[in-house]
């Protein structure tokens, strides 16, 4: 996997990317998610696909495997991130006082 700067300077992010890599989804904390597709010699039998995460430095493990497809749009490829907005704390209950 490359990187490259605002300038366009090419580097090496991540090596390791053994099968299909698609879709792409960046965390708040600079990870890199990455949907990997997975073989299979049978193509009527789905394939199943790891999500690989890269560190902003580079360093990857694999984050979730062995996903099945289950139908359309549904393998690791069709990940998906969805940023919530933090939840506001509640505010606390009074305690009730005895009469």
């Amino acid at each position: 996997m490359l990187k490259f700067t605002p300038n366009g300077v090419q580097s090496t992010f991540a090596t390791g990317l053994t099968n299909y890599p698609r879709g792409l989804a960046f965390d708040r904390a600079g990870n890199l998610f990455v949907a990997e597709v997975g073989e299979n010699p049978d193509p009527n039998v789905p394939a199943p696909g790891d999500i690989l995460k890269f560190r902003p430095d580079g360093v990857g493990t694999v984050f979730a495997q062995n996903i099945v497809p289950g139908g359309n749009n549904s393998g690791p490829e069709f990940l998906a991130f969805q940023l919530l907005p933090p939840h506001p704390t509640p505010p606390p209950h009074p305690t009730p006082r005895p009469h």
